[in-house]
C-alpha cells in the first residue's frame, strides 16, 4: 500500500498528541503534514511505553548521538513523523516522500519558531539531517532494497 497524500493533522488529533507527548507542544496545525494513516498511527505510538515504540526521535537506536534539537529547537515531533512514514514506506516513491516530508515539515517548523538569524542557522542544520536520511535511504528503506 502506497502512502496517501500528506495532509495537515486534524486539530483534535493534534490536541490529543500534545497531551500525550510534550514534544508536540509547539507544533501548530499548519507547520506539518503527513499521510492520514501516519497521524492515526502516531497517536497509537505515543501511548506505548517508549521502549516499545516504532518512533524514537532523530537518528535510530544505534545512532542515539544524533541530537533531537537544532540550535535549541526540539524537532523530535518531525522525526517521529519521519520514522512512521519511513516505517510504512514500501516503494522508492514512498521513501522519497518520507524524506521530503522530513525536510518540508522541519523547515516549516523552524521558520515558525525562529528569528531570522536562528532560522538561517537551523535551516542549514536541517539540510544536514535531510542529506543524511537521503543518503541512507538505500540501506534502510524497503522500497530501495526490493
Amino acid at each position: 500500500m502506497a502512502l496517501s497524500t500528506p495532509i495537515h493533522p486534524p486539530p483534535n488529533l493534534l490536541q490529543r498528541l500534545k497531551l500525550l507527548e510534550p514534544v508536540f507542544d509547539k507544533v501548530q496545525v499548519m507547520d506539518v503534514k503527513a499521510p492520514e494513516e501516519v497521524w492515526r498511527l502516531l497517536l497509537k505510538e505515543v501511548q506505548k511505553p517508549k521502549h516499545k515504540r516504532n518512533v524514537n526521535g532523530c537518528g535510530s537506536r544505534s545512532t542515539e548521538f544524533i541530537p533531537d534539537s537544532i540550535w535549541g529547537l526540539n524537532i523530535t515531533a518531525m522525526c517521529h513523523i519521519h520514522d512512521l512514514t519511513h516505517h510504512l514506506s514500501e516503494t522508492k516513491e514512498d521513501c522519497d516522500l518520507s524524506n521530503a516530508l522530513l525536510l518540508m515539515n522541519t523547515v516549516n517548523y523552524v521558520n515558525a519558531n525562529s528569528n531570522i538569524l536562528m532560522a538561517w542557522l537551523r535551516r542549514y542544520r536541517v539540510m544536514t539531517y535531510y542529506n543524511a536520511v537521503h543518503l541512507a535511504r538505500t540501506q534502510f528503506c524497503k522500497g530501495y532494497r526490493s
